[in-house]
């Protein structure tokens, strides 16, 4: 059966990244058909990375810190992860940054999916996180989950914080109601979008109109595209006012 691990990206005191975590946990459990895992970082309570040798250099002998090593198991057997993270100060956790740090071959090749909060709702620590996906040979999927402020004030308050990301389920579930059907029992079906440019299924775009996915029409956008950057020109400020001009001449633009 397919793992997925959702890991819960903070440690701090009354933290609210256990609530999502839990609420994504539970779908993966109505879903059926997945072993989902709760991975806290607090149960990994691993030291800043400090080794003298990276954990993607090959043939590196394992790494003594007994933390490290369960960490290291439990990220060998899963199939798939879900980040729960806040954003603090442009991007993740630092707890959760060092934890991908300290492992490499495990990440290889292995889907990932977001769910995120804070400033911005979390979308500027998850695009930092997806940079780092990349590079550990992770495969981040396009759709991310972005909690309202609301929700996490809601948090702070004490308010009902589950009332909240129910709402937030049921826009999220309905939204994506036609993806889900199309699935083809993906496991991330909840988590993620499929390119429309190389899939026959139906996609929920935001006008729900179905796109026509044949081998001509793809060839019919791609012809237009390449028009389009074939008739633009770069651009340059003209040095006498600040109106944009049209630069026929690559080397006669202002930098």
């Amino acid at each position: 059966m397919t793992v997925i691990s959702v890991i819960v990206g903070s440690t701090r005191q009354g933290r609210f990244s256990e609530k999502p975590a839990h609420w994504v946990l539970q779908h993966f459990k109505d879903r059926g058909g997945v072993d989902p895992r709760l991975l806290d970082l607090r149960d990994f309570p691993m030291p800043f990375f400090d080794q003298p040798v990276p954990p993607a250099m090959p043939d590196r002998p394992p790494y003594e810190n007994e933390v490290v090593k369960k960490w290291t198991a439990e990220i060998a057997r899963s199939d798939g992860f879900i980040f729960v993270t806040p954003e603090y100060n442009y991007g993740p956790a630092a707890v959760l940054k060092n934890a991908l740090d300290w492992v490499y071959p495990e990440w290889n090749r292995k889907a990932v999916a977001f769910v995120s909060y804070g400033g911005a709702a979390g979308a500027r620590g998850v695009q930092q996180l997806r940079e780092t996906a990349i590079e550990l040979q992770l495969a981040p999927i396009r759709s991310s989950v972005h909690i309202p402020a609301a929700v996490l004030w809601a948090h702070f308050q004490g308010g009902d914080v589950d009332a909240g990301l129910a709402d937030l389920s049921g826009q999220y579930t309905t939204n994506r109601a036609a993806f889900h059907a199309n699935s083809g029992g993906c496991p991330m079906a909840p988590f993620c979008y499929t390119n429309p440019y190389t899939s026959n299924r139906t996609h929920p775009w935001p006008d729900s109109r179905p796109r026509n996915t044949s081998d001509e029409s793809i060839q019919l956008r791609r012809g237009r595209l390449m028009d389009h950057r074939r008739d633009a020109r770069p651009r340059r400020r003209s040095r006498d006012s600040l109106t944009e001009t049209w630069c026929p001449d690559h080397s006669a633009g202002i930098g």
